[in-house]
């Protein structure tokens, strides 16, 4: 009691001031995590001879925004069912009008249906909009379908956005960005956490972002997204014959073609990433389903999934070459594919005889002969067919198929290239000024030519007899002389060595392109 007293005596001689109610401890006592008194200064400060303040700042409580899976808990707990098994989301606002999606929906279908047959525009559009107004009506039953939408358009708007502004057949809005669809499509999906509950819809998303990123060269997500993708497939079994035998005709036709579309991806893709292949492409697949995509198909199926990755031997041997070759000679267009599909085709049908062409190449199988698939002659021969089919197909149809489009090209290039250096062809000088054409056209502010292709070109241009190539209208290919090119190895610039200053590039944009 003496204590007690003595301390209350303390208190009242200091005219002692009293916290506000919610309380909140001094600085020492919150420091050493302890219990403080209502009143300054407090009985720890005083009993231990210390100072008793109150300066330091207010730290603002909980994180500063609900995290998605914290605001699907808080929807859980509120508004469950009697069965308790249906979340219905009430606070998912669309941030994207249905007008603004409508455009890319009809130049999907138009235009890029071909290419990736795998969405119904009419089906989506139906599944997230009011029946009897034109408006998004987005709920937990379809937001991954909403999401889908964003992801779409995300995606051609990019695409579109990188076409030349002479060559864009199709306009459409510019008051949301690709950015903005994107992000979009990313509040969705996470907010209904599409993880614990992936769905078709789930598989198309992260393909089409991975379209997106492709467009917008930023690889490493690009990559991301399309593994996501081939995960997502394969947990929902698209790999697996027997998932779709109890299911409509037109849903097995839509899964297979999504499955050989990420199988086409993920090849196409492990070549520059160099990354293991998982799917196979033995799933049976029927012409009419797929139409012009079964030969796309076929074009990424012929050889072995281990060809498409580098880190790995290859199983192709050199009994396999000439049947390989000679399926991918067969491969034609249908009579009502649109130029773009036409461009997919016949680019890709080059583009894989010229890989497999360097595959041998580089193993040096024997006993070339002179018009076989071994012999340097073939590349020639390739890239002659490619420009001929071509040449009536406008520029746009080259641009629109994306940035694949150029590394493809580069591929008969360098073919071509080893080609003329091995044997000091001057035929093959034509085609190969014109596939450079093309790329150039394709890449017109950006430094596009490997330097391996580089040292090709210049090693052409060492033994040729007029150190370069001349040629008229529209465009003219000048060759670095010797001791240029070896002041730039000296310098160590053959990485930034352009090909729009070293080569100066020059042609004209006519309309249509025309070998």
């Amino acid at each position: 009691m003496g204590k007690i007293a003595t301390y209350n005596n303390m208190v009242n001689q200091k005219n002692i001031k009293t916290r506000p109610k919610y309380g909140r401890p001094c600085d020492n006592c919150s420091i050493r995590r302890v219990k403080c008194g209502n009143v300054i200064p407090c009985p720890n400060c005083i009993r231990h001879n210390l100072p008793c303040t109150n300066d330091r700042g207010r730290r603002k409580k909980g994180p500063k925004n609900v995290r998605p899976k914290t605001m699907e808990s808080i929807y859980r707990r509120y508004n469950l069912s009697e069965n308790s098994e249906e979340v219905t989301i009430y606070n998912f606002q669309p941030q994207v009008m249905l007008a603004e999606l409508i455009p890319f929906f009809q130049v999907y279908q138009t235009w890029f249906y071909e290419i990736w047959p795998i969405v119904s525009v009419a089906q989506l559009t139906s599944s997230v909009s009011r029946k009897d107004l034109c408006e998004l009506d987005v709920n937990h039953q379809n937001i991954q379908s909403y999401a889908l939408c964003c992801a779409l358009a995300g995606a051609l708007k990019q695409h579109i956005d990188c076409l030349s502004p002479s060559e864009k057949i199709f306009e459409v809005p510019n008051n949301v960005s690709s950015a903005d669809f994107i992000s979009e499509c990313l509040r969705a999906r996470n907010f209904c956490d599409y993880r614990s509950n992936p769905t078709i819809e789930s598989v198309l998303v992260s393909f089409f972002l991975h379209v997106y990123y492709s467009s917008a060269k930023s690889n490493t997500s690009a990559i991301l997204y399309l593994k996501e993708a081939i995960a997502i497939a394969e947990l929902l079994g698209l790999h697996d014959i027997t998932k779709y035998s109890n299911k409509p005709r037109e849903e097995k036709h839509r899964l297979r073609n999504i499955y050989y579309i990420l199988v086409v991806a993920e090849r196409f893709t492990s070549l520059e990433a160099d990354f293991s292949v998982l799917l196979d492409a033995s799933l049976p697949y029927e012409q009419s389903s797929v139409g012009d995509l079964s030969q796309i198909v076929k074009v990424f199926a012929l050889p072995d999934k281990s060809f498409f990755m580098k880190r790995f031997n290859c199983n192709i041997s050199v009994k396999m070459i000439p049947g390989i070759q000679d399926e991918l000679y067969k491969i034609r267009i249908g009579e009502n594919s649109s130029e773009i599909q036409k461009v997919n085709i016949l680019l890709s049908k080059s583009w894989m005889q010229s890989l497999v062409w360097n595959f041998c190449n580089e193993k040096e199988f024997p006993n070339r002969l002179p018009n076989d698939c071994f012999s340097t002659n073939y590349p020639i021969q390739i890239a002659r067919d490619l420009l001929e089919t071509t040449q009536t197909v406008p520029f746009y149809a080259f641009e629109t198929n994306g940035p694949c489009v150029t590394t493809k090209l580069l591929t008969v290039a360098e073919s071509l290239s080893d080609a003329i250096n091995e044997n000091n062809f001057s035929i093959g000088y034509n085609a190969l000024t014109s596939v450079l054409e093309i790329i150039s056209r394709l890449n017109s502010n950006s430094n596009f030519i490997p330097s391996v292709l580089q040292q090709k070109l210049h090693q052409i241009s060492q033994w040729s007899w007029t150190n370069s190539f001349k040629f008229g209208d529209p465009m003219k290919v000048q060759m670095l002389d010797e001791n240029e090119y070896i002041e730039e190895e000296a310098n160590s610039r053959v990485d930034r060595w352009s090909p729009m200053s070293s080569y100066s590039v020059f042609y004209e944009a006519t309309g249509d392109f025309n070998v």
